[in-house]
Order: structure tokens, then C-alpha cells, then sequence
């Protein structure tokens, strides 16, 4: 079992840009299976705390030329001094404290056969995506969403700011949402959005897909609670 105090600060990261990446990009809600093809789940060693933030996501061999570029932030020294955990009242994703995770078999499983299908359909469309992790971070910040939270419609909808979504109503500056974007990742990630794919909102509306099957809106509580058991 793993829970949300388990998981390390990229990983977070990394889920949250897979979950804006499939809603904003390829307009679609978060494909379970795409996510088990592309990455694994690790438990981290070395000293420090054995519960908070010791198993993370890596892409597996071979996959950086099917995804994203996402240069994260590999000097994480002290993090865990910028970050804080409130109680949850209501405890609808596990959150146990005192639970130390060890490697189970199903992190590092691949989708079965039969998944593989509409996998193969999304990844021939990601390549035509123009984007790369830092721009996708960028758009959600500016936003002012929370990908990883359960919300009333998913990025593909967005209205604005009116949008009920938002998790503030004031606006950010261009500065503010680099500045803030800036701290997630590597000294060298671009920001530069002159060529990139735009993502998509109720005005900008996606083409219709034909994927159909297992899209998991509350992808996080799904992988935390039930497939990472």
C-alpha cells in the first residue's frame, strides 16, 4: 500500500503533469494504461525519513522519446523543510502516516495485451503534440489549477477565470507563473511557448478521439488506494 505522504515531491510533479498533459493536450481524461506503459513505481534508500517521500515514478527505459522532456529537479536537498501535511477530515484517499511502503510486484507491471490497443492510439498522437513538461506545468499554474485534485470538469473545459476550477480567482503574471514554474525543474528547462502546441479549453475545444475504455478521473486516489496495493 502506498499513500499520498509516501510519495516524493517529483513524483507529485510527475502525476500532476501527466493528468494536465491528457486533458489539456490530448483531450482526454487521464488514461490509466498510458500511465502504466510509460512509468514504475520505485522505493527510494538512502537515510531520511523511511515514510515521507521515499517511493517516486521513473519513466521506464526507453520512453523519453514517446513522452515528454521533463527535466525535474534532481538536487531536492531539504524539501521536505518547504512542505507540510494538514489532516484531511474526510479520508477519502489513505493517508497513513505510519505505513512503511515496500516494492510490490504491480509498480513495474506493464498493461496487459489486450490494453495495449488504445496505448499504441494515444502515443502515435503524442507525437504530434508540440509541449514538454515545463509548459505543461506552465499552464496549470497559470490556471490556477490543481490537476491532481477532483474537480467539476476536467482541463478540456476550461472556461477562464470565471472557471469554477480555479483554486484562486486573482490572475498571475507572466513573471509570477515562470517564477513559480522555474523552482519545479532543472537550471536548463525552457519556457518558451513560441511553436508549442496551445492546450485546449472551451474555446479551443479537441478534435474528437476515438479512445474509449478505462479513463480515470480520480486518477490519483485510483493509483494511490487501489492498483499500487
Amino acid at each position: 500500500m502506498v499513500s499520498l505522504c509516501n510519495l516524493h515531491p517529483n513524483t507529485i510533479l510527475h502525476i500532476s503533469i501527466f493528468i494536465h498533459f491528457c486533458e489539456a493536450y490530448l483531450g482526454i481524461l487521464p488514461h490509466f494504461n498510458l500511465f502504466r506503459y510509460l512509468f514504475w513505481l520505485k522505493k527510494r534508500g538512502g537515510g531520511g525519513s523511511k515514510v515521507v517521500g521515499r517511493v517516486y515514478l521513473q519513466l521506464r527505459d526507453g520512453m523519453a522519446g514517446e513522452y515528454l522532456t521533463v527535466p525535474l529537479n534532481t538536487s531536492l536537498k531539504n524539501w521536505n523543510t518547504r512542505w507540510f501535511y494538514m489532516r484531511q477530515s474526510h479520508p477519502a484517499i489513505r493517508c497513513d502516516t505510519d505505513h512503511i511502503s515496500e516494492n510490490q510486484r504491480s509498480w513495474s507491471e506493464m498493461p496487459r495485451s489486450a490494453d495495449m490497443e488504445q496505448v499504441k492510439e494515444l502515443l502515435s498522437i503524442i507525437q504530434g503534440v508540440k509541449t514538454n513538461g515545463g509548459l505543461v506545468a506552465l499552464s496549470f499554474i497559470a490556471r490556477r489549477v490543481q490537476p491532481c485534485k477532483e474537480r467539476a470538469h476536467p482541463s478540456f473545459e476550461f472556461k477562464g477565470e470565471t472557471d469554477g476550477t480555479r483554486e484562486r480567482p486573482k490572475m498571475l503574471s507572466r513573471d509570477v507563473v515562470e517564477e513559480r514554474a522555474v523552482e519545479l525543474f532543472a537550471p536548463f528547462a525552457s519556457f518558451k511557448m513560441s511553436g508549442y502546441s496551445k492546450p485546449f479549453n472551451c474555446k479551443n475545444l479537441p478534435p474528437q478521439v476515438n479512445i474509449s475504455g478505462l479513463h480515470l478521473y480520480c486518477f490519483l486516489s485510483f493509483v494511490v488506494s487501489d492498483h499500487l496495493n
